[in-house]
């Protein structure tokens, strides 16, 4: 490709020109070196200076200054949307406190919690005076079978204590309060029936009842043409993207097939629809103003759409997109793919700048790029006169250059690979396509009842979550389905994403120095790749983890792995708190170790892991757990270097003191906060080091 025609390509794009530097900004102000002073005044003073760049540089050696300027002007907007997003919570936290406060969303019941997301009217402060202020926070209220929950639009009074979001306690667990911290939440609290008033009702906006509305009727309606269970759960997911009622089994199912986006309302979902919706309304072309009419409709449909979805990040960034090529056709206007993609992520990044950081946004984003660069180069590959062979490998093609973009992602942040990806994504097109036009099939002769139609479509819509459902549990039984404990570090994740790059610009240039170059960061990839394998073989690790009010040791020594624990279900309980941190150690969750019982480490010996009576020899180490331990006075403190204290041990730390002298003294998660209390307090008089569990998180200690 010749210089001139790279140049035209980079011109027909301007807004990502224009986002690059934008998000820029927004990554060094979070993640480098976050500025103190403020950057609103700098932009203000870069855009003056840009401004008469513009007006008094007119040559051509001085006409970069405008640019540069401009640059300068956009990566310091991204600092200043940083800036002026609030960072922490203007509520006394750690305080008891009366608080008035809207439900602005529907409340997620559990099994002993509801969850409301409020945002507070006022609070009380010390003083007793009521003080304004509108902040998110998430509330959990004890259920009470004599007292409904709140709903969405009641305005409550409660008396709470506020506590900090909640960081993660396990290494590279999911930090679930820097999620709650990016969407502007800071604080949480837990309340009982009676610490709470509902004051008054009826005060959501329309907007917000709205989906609830449609959806719920649309839900109460495929239930009344007999779908349920899963097919009915799936449709809930596929179509408004709401996922509650999918149990856990079916959904990890999807995620191990490489099928979960199908759940997620996106591109994809918004595409269908855009889709369909053009051929059902492509006689309107031949009328006068008929292209600009047939372009209304399928705008306002898709943002109707968007709305009954929720307007989540995934589909709003789609829907925009899906806008700009839409509104592009409508005036016969040719629109650049990859400009409509930074229009949109420049908008998102402008209305919330932590959205670079979400996965779905970065996943969603990445697969599109991937899409729309490689599938022409893919599917020219292999040509098909009949038009059934050619739509197959049309879509084999989609399948694979959408992964040639999100592998390395993917594999840093779920570290497992689906290897029928292909065949999954293939064969759960159809029965989707057909899903999502059944859906609005339905939705349509819903509003307009003829006796007979709005079954049958509703039928056929059940019909096909069904073979939907199917092909994802046909696909996931097939042998080798997938590929786990695959750990990228940060540095691989970039340089395989790097080297994509390079090669996509290969492709584009023809620039043989850019292939070698991707080539090297290949080699380079794969070489730490083998250099984490070989420190794999040689780690010697132990791990007390924080698992609510339970008690899981692991122990490590190269590729082999035990875990003591209190019950053998653990595995399916507590994957989630633990399966990052072996994935990272090269292995796949708690079920790829040996479990055992801590009632049987602690009555009988078990040569091959040197367990005995409580005791575990390892590394060179001795470890004793505290369990059952019986009151006794030696003569002298029996030393041991790693103290393990569980919740079933009824000893005092003084009796402790007295039949052990550790080096190290760990409270492990299954004792009592009041317990871990009063054990903290003496071993911290006895200058005894010791770690708390559950205040401080995972004790981890490599050998």
């Amino acid at each position: 490709m010749r210089y001139t025609e790279i140049v035209e390509d980079v011109r027909s794009a301007p807004f990502v020109r224009l986002f690059l530097p934008l998000a820029a900004g927004v990554i060094f102000q979070v993640s480098v070196f976050p500025v103190k002073p403020s950057a609103t005044l700098l932009c203000l003073a870069l855009f003056l200076f840009a401004v008469l760049a513009h007006k008094f540089f007119t040559s051509y050696a001085r006409r970069w200054w405008f640019g540069f300027a401009a640059y300068l002007l956009l990566f310091f907007a991204g600092v200043a949307l940083v800036q002026n997003v609030k960072s922490e919570s203007e509520l006394p936290v750690g305080k008891t406190i009366f608080v008035e406060a809207l439900v602005n969303d529907e409340p997620s019941v559990g099994a002993s919690f509801t969850k409301l997301n409020v945002k507070t009217i006022s609070y009380q402060d010390s003083l007793n005076e009521w003080r304004s202020l509108r902040e998110k926070m998430v509330v959990y209220l004890r259920n009470d079978s004599t007292k409904p929950a709140p709903r969405m639009g009641d305005k409550i009074l409660a008396k709470l204590k506020l506590s900090p979001v909640p960081a993660a306690k396990n290494p590279y667990e999911f930090d679930y309060g820097a999620y709650l911290r990016k969407q502007q939440i800071f604080t949480t609290a837990f309340a009982n029936a009676d610490s709470y008033l509902v004051i008054s009702s009826g005060n959501a906006r329309i907007w917000q009842l709205f989906p609830k509305m449609v959806s719920s009727h649309l839900l109460r309606y495929f239930s009344q043409q007999g779908l349920k269970g899963d097919e009915l759960a799936v449709l809930q997911a596929l179509t408004i993207g709401d996922k509650s009622l999918i149990n856990s089994d079916l959904k990890q199912l999807y995620m191990d097939t490489g099928a979960m986006h199908i759940l997620a309302v996106s591109g994809m979902h918004v595409g269908i629809i855009s889709m369909i919706l053009g051929w059902l309304l492509i006689f309107m072309e031949k009328r006068k103003h008929g292209k600009v009419v047939r372009g209304v409709l399928v705008l306002v449909f898709i943002w109707l759409y968007s709305l009954v979805a929720g307007l989540a990040p995934s589909i709003l960034r789609a829907t925009i997109m899906f806008s700009v090529v839409t509104v592009g056709q409508m005036f016969s206007r040719r629109t650049n793919t990859y400009n409509s993609l930074a229009f949109s992520a420049f908008l998102l990044c402008v209305l919330n700048p932590y959205c670079l950081f979400d996965a779905g946004f970065q996943l969603s984003y990445v697969a599109v790029i991937s899409i729309v660069f490689f599938y022409p180069h893919i599917y020219r590959l292999l040509h098909f006169k009949r038009w059934l062979f050619d739509s197959a490998w049309s879509l084999v093609a989609v399948a694979i250059a959408a992964n040639i973009g999100t592998f390395p992602v993917t594999l840093f942040l779920f570290h497992q690979f689906p290897v029928h990806f292909i065949l999954t994504n293939v064969l759960a097109t159809l029965p989707t396509t057909f899903a999502m036009g059944g859906f609005l099939a339905t939705l349509i002769f819903m509003f307009i009842p003829i006796p007979y139609v709005g079954w049958a479509f509703a039928q056929a819509t059940g019909w096909c979550i069904w073979a939907l459902n199917f092909v994802i549990r046909l696909t996931d039984s097939l042998p080798f389905s997938r590929v786990e404990a695959l750990w990228l570090t940060p540095l691989q994740t970039w340089l395989l994403l790097l080297c994509i790059v390079l090669f996509a610009f290969f492709i584009w240039t023809k620039r043989t120095k850019l292939f070698l170059a991707s080539l090297v960061l290949l080699v380079a990839c794969f070489a730490l790749r083998a250099l984490n394998k070989y420190e794999q073989a040689q780690q010697k690790v132990m791990a007390v983890y924080s698992v609510k009010n339970t008690s899981l040791i692991t122990f490590v020594n190269g590729r082999s792995g035990f875990a003591l624990c209190d019950s053998l279900e653990v595995e399916n309980n507590f994957d989630f708190n633990t399966k990052n941190h072996l994935a990272q150690l090269g292995f796949a969750g708690l079920k790829s170790v040996e479990k055992i019982p801590l009632q049987r480490a602690e009555n009988e010996e078990i040569v091959n892991e040197n367990i005995c009576q409580g005791f575990v020899a390892f590394s060179g180490k001795t470890v004793k757990i505290l369990r059952n331990e019986p009151r006794r006075k030696p003569q002298q403190p029996l030393p041991v270097d790693y103290l393990i204290l569980t919740s079933q041990c009824q000893l005092r730390p003084e009796q402790i003191l007295e039949i052990y002298q550790p080096q190290h003294f760990i409270i492990d998660a299954s004792v009592a906060a009041r317990e871990a209390y009063r054990f903290r307090r003496v071993l911290a008089e006895r200058s005894v080091p010791f770690h708390c569990v559950r205040s401080s998180g995972a004790f981890v200690q490599h050998f």
